[in-house]
C-alpha cells in the first residue's frame, strides 16, 4: 500500500505540475501579448512625443518670425509718427506746416504762408499715408486768409481741389510736392524741437 500511496502522491505531483506548466504558458502567453502591447503603446508614445516635439520646435521658430515682423511694424510706425508735428521752411522762414494724426495713417496738414501782417496763406489737407511709396498723399483746399485791423478773417477759397506729397527725406527734412501749383518748390521743412 505504501507503493500505492507513493504512485498515487507521484501521479498528483505529476498532474500538479503539468497544470502549473499550462498555467505558465498561459502566463507566459498572456505575458507575451501584454509585453507586445506595451511596446506597441511605448511606439505610439514615442511617435506622439516626436509629434510633440515637432510642434514645439514650430511653436519656437514662430515667434522669431512674428519678432521680424513686429520689428517691421515697429520702424514703420516710427517712421509714420515722424510726420507729426510743427514744420519750419528753412529757406523762406515764412512758411510753416503743422501735421497731426490720430492713427500714423490719416492725416491732418495745415500749412500757413504769411505773406504780410494782414495777408496769409492757408493749405488744408487731408491725407494718408502711402506704404509703397513712403509717402501722405494728400488732397485739399488753399484758402486766402485776410486779417483787417478791426473784424473776423476773411476767407477766399481758390481751390479745393488740390493734390501732392509729403515726405520725409533721408536727412530728415520735410518735402512738399504741390501737384496743383508746385508751391512746394525749393522749400525744405526742419522739425521743430520742443
Amino acid at each position: 500500500m505504501k507503493k500505492e500511496i507513493g504512485i498515487l502522491c507521484a501521479g498528483f505531483l505529476a498532474a500538479i505540475l503539468l497544470l502549473c506548466a499550462c498555467g505558465a504558458d498561459d502566463a507566459a502567453d498572456q505575458s507575451a501579448d501584454g509585453i507586445q502591447e506595451s511596446t506597441g503603446t511605448i511606439q505610439e508614445s514615442t511617435n506622439v512625443s516626436q509629434e510633440s516635439a515637432d510642434t514645439i520646435q514650430q511653436s519656437a521658430d514662430a515667434p522669431q518670425e512674428s519678432e521680424s515682423t513686429v520689428q517691421e511694424s515697429t520702424e514703420a510706425a516710427q517712421k509714420k509718427d515722424e510726420y507729426v508735428g510743427e514744420w519750419f521752411d528753412t529757406v523762406s522762414q515764412r512758411c510753416h506746416a503743422e501735421i497731426s494724426s490720430e492713427d500714423g495713417i490719416h492725416y491732418s496738414i495745415d500749412i500757413n504762408w504769411a505773406s504780410s501782417a494782414w495777408d496769409n496763406t492757408h493749405w488744408s489737407f487731408s491725407g494718408t499715408y502711402d506704404e509703397s511709396e513712403g509717402k501722405i498723399h494728400y488732397s485739399g483746399s488753399r484758402i486766402e486768409e485776410y486779417y483787417p485791423d478791426e473784424g473776423d478773417v476773411q476767407e477766399t477759397y481758390a481751390y479745393t481741389d488740390g493734390e501732392g506729397y509729403l515726405w520725409i527725406g533721408d536727412d530728415g527734412m520735410l518735402y512738399w510736392d504741390d501737384l496743383t501749383e508746385q508751391q512746394g518748390e525749393g522749400l525744405v521743412f526742419e522739425k521743430a524741437e520742443f
